[in-house]
């Protein structure tokens, strides 16, 4: 659309800082701004911590807080938020559904799987593959890709060829996501190491 992108985002971040009424609404689309189109993480953090710590039952910015940690590199950080989202699933705190339970073993898989835990993190993500069975759609999604990918790069890692060759070989009958049809056809023919 046409428009000066700058001015509009130090518009929005005038009415984060002093806005009366549109407060939220500004810092939630600064945030997604950040976080998706900008891809400038430690912007996304700040926003997201914003809204976490003005909204600290949200569970929805609480995530997102954990993901901009994520994509930040700032795995330990990202961690300890997602352990405590699984936390409140298991006291069945309102809002943290099954779908942020996936969520959330997803991204403590990941932590695990990148601080070289591989036996800790197939458990997760083996969890988390069982409720995108439950909360999927007929057709998938980006999580059960990448989960299926991850886990025989797990296997591989563990020494377990055949049972990689065949999550690889999954991943190639699913709808691609992130490359993960590219990646799939490389293990298939030299395992992962890591």
């Amino acid at each position: 659309p046409k428009g000066d992108k700058k001015k509009g985002i130090e518009m929005l971040e005038l009415v984060s800082e002093k806005g009366k009424y549109a407060q939220t609404e500004s810092l939630y689309f600064l945030l997604q701004i950040y976080y998706i189109y900008e891809r400038d993480y430690t912007k996304a953090v700040f926003y997201a911590k914003k809204l976490y710590e003005k909204y600290p039952a949200n569970s929805f910015f609480y995530r997102y807080l954990g993901r901009a940690y994520a994509a930040s590199g700032f795995w330990k950080d990202a961690d300890v938020i997602f352990r405590e989202v699984l936390a409140k699933r298991q006291q069945h705190a309102p809002y943290y559904n099954e779908y942020v339970e996936r969520e959330a073993r997803y991204y403590v898989a990941m932590s695990l799987m990148n601080d070289h835990k591989s036996t800790e993190a197939l458990e997760h993500f083996k969890l988390a593959d069982k409720l995108c069975m439950k909360v999927d759609r007929a057709d998938g999604s980006a999580y059960k890709t990448i989960i299926t990918l991850r886990i025989g790069m797990l296997y591989d890692l563990l020494g377990n060829r055949p049972s990689a060759l065949e999550h690889y070989k999954r991943v190639l009958e699913m709808k691609d996501y992130q490359d993960a049809h590219v990646q799939a056809k490389q293990y298939l023919k030299q395992p992962h190491a890591g």
